[in-house]
């Protein structure tokens, strides 16, 4: 879930133990539809990560239960949403000069609904996410990955997080499983040009000695190759890909962000180095 908060408390209340609610997972078939209740609760996630980014610990702490078990891998239990407050406070929003965002992993969640007999109760969620820490203004670097689990529990028609896991912290993967490979420059020269944009920013596309860049948005990135077709950003979790459709229909590319498309087009008119 969390970079570490760093809680320091001693308590000596006894701890739930998560790993036994988390077997709790009966196939039962429920009276409510499962597009019904997984909706609701991957809308509550996206709110209460929102609620993350943004700081907004007091939004935070109204998803929690006031019983909140927060189970890091390096740092140890808390125990209660009050020790949860307290270490954000501190840790995550201490510093107004820092910014972490979370960002989730495109393709890793999993939603699994919490029944008693056939009343849903609760559901644990659970995925991968990537941390991008910005200092001072300047530009986000991805500095970390992790899995997280949520156990959260239906409460008087409101979804609130009563149960944490936040598992599996290693340094970034820059480029992942990517490996970088030279293209000519007539490989490269295929890709150039300007695409013209259909709902996001339309970006530039140029070759620079044997490499491409790509500008959006009044801003240019360096381009390093993992195919013929497929490019990606050192330290960046951003991957461009072209696809050319043959004939009269000319080429596109899309540019994603940790699996969000953040720019695309189609190529209006190509630029030669």
């Amino acid at each position: 879930m969390f970079i570490h908060l760093s809680s320091t408390s001693n308590t000596t209340k006894k701890q739930t133990p998560v790993l036994a609610i988390l077997t709790l997972l009966p196939a039962l078939s429920g009276a409510q539809p499962a597009s019904t209740w997984e909706a609701d609760v991957r809308a509550a996630d996206m709110v209460y990560w929102d609620a993350y980014n943004r700081c907004d610990i007091e939004k935070l702490a109204g998803m929690n239960t006031e019983s909140l078990e927060f189970y890091h891998d390096a740092g140890g239990p808390m125990i209660g949403n009050g020790q949860f407050v307290a270490a954000m406070k501190k840790n995550i929003c201490g510093n107004a000069k820092v910014h972490l965002r979370r960002a989730q992993v495109a393709g890793t969640m999993q939603v699994f609904p919490m029944r008693e007999g056939n009343a849903l109760s609760g559901a644990v969620i659970q995925g991968e996410h990537q941390f991008y820490h910005r200092v001072d203004g300047t530009e986000a670097k991805l500095t970390g990955r992790a899995r997280f689990t949520h156990l959260l529990l239906l409460q008087g028609g409101t979804w609130k997080v009563a149960r944490v896991l936040s598992v599996d912290h290693q340094p970034a993967r820059e480029s992942g499983a990517r490996k970088e490979i030279a293209l000519t420059a007539a490989q490269l020269e295929r890709h150039s040009g300007e695409y013209t944009g259909a709902g996001h920013p339309a970006p530039v596309v140029q070759r620079v000695d044997d490499h491409l860049t790509v500008t959006t948005e009044g801003k240019t990135f360096a381009l390093a190759a993992s195919g013929p077709d497929t490019f990606f950003l050192r330290g960046r979790d951003i991957t461009a890909t072209f696809a050319h459709l043959g004939g009269d229909a000319g080429s596109t590319v899309t540019i994603r962000e940790t699996g969000k498309i953040v720019a695309e087009g189609k190529r209006s008119k190509q630029v030669q180095h």
